[in-house]
């Protein structure tokens, strides 16, 4: 399963929403991924280190990634893959509402 958190503005709460899931449907055992496609900002990915700091559980995956493509190559290996997507998400490429 893939859910994509994606809006033109930043600072909507993607990010939040995204780890909200992340470690709620973790809890039910699932095996789940945030893919942080903000290489710049990278909030999931700096959440995750102060959760790993804080040694909160359960631990769920993040990895930062610059496109969409690379990310969904993770789809597989997880139960569920959340696309925590950038402002302005249609430059460059691909954009999230097609992937």
């Amino acid at each position: 399963m893939i859910i994509s958190l994606i809006s033109q503005k930043g600072g909507v709460g993607k990010s939040a929403l995204a780890r909200l899931l992340a470690v709620e449907i973790a809890k039910a055992e699932w095996s789940v991924k945030i893919a942080d496609l903000d290489p710049a900002q990278g909030t999931s990915t700096k959440s995750k280190a102060r959760r790993d700091v804080a040694g909160f559980q359960p631990d769920v995956a993040v990895e930062k990634f610059r496109t969409v493509d690379r990310a969904l190559k993770e789809a597989g290996r997880y139960d569920l893959l959340i696309l925590d997507g950038p402002a302005h998400a249609e430059k460059g490429g691909r954009t999230m509402a097609q992937a």
